[in-house]
């Protein structure tokens, strides 16, 4: 389970004092709309389509695992407009 980072507020990425943290919520915003196909290797995030963007949300398990799926996105050539953790109680509430 992802667990919520100190302060339960969302985290810009790298503002954390331990690169080895264990599983976190992410949300990760690209531009414009990605056919699902284009994400079916990105495991364990949940993708969404907003008003002129792609929202990725979910639990990664560790910092490889983050960079793993950042590099995939940049390999398809898209855009990233954001990337932050957010508390894992926010990440629950979108699930229900």
């Amino acid at each position: 389970m992802c667990a919520d980072p100190p302060g339960g507020e969302a985290e810009p990425l790298g503002r954390t004092e331990d690169a080895h943290v264990a599983a976190r919520s992410y949300e990760i915003r690209i531009r414009g709309h990605v056919p699902p196909e284009e994400l079916e290797e990105v495991e364990n995030l949940r993708a969404t389509v907003e008003p002129a963007e792609t929202v990725l949300r979910g639990c990664v398990p560790d910092q490889a695992a983050l960079h793993g799926i950042l590099t995939r996105l940049h390999s398809l050539g898209l855009e990233l407009l954001e990337v932050r953790r957010v508390p894992a109680s926010d990440e629950l509430r979108r699930e229900g």
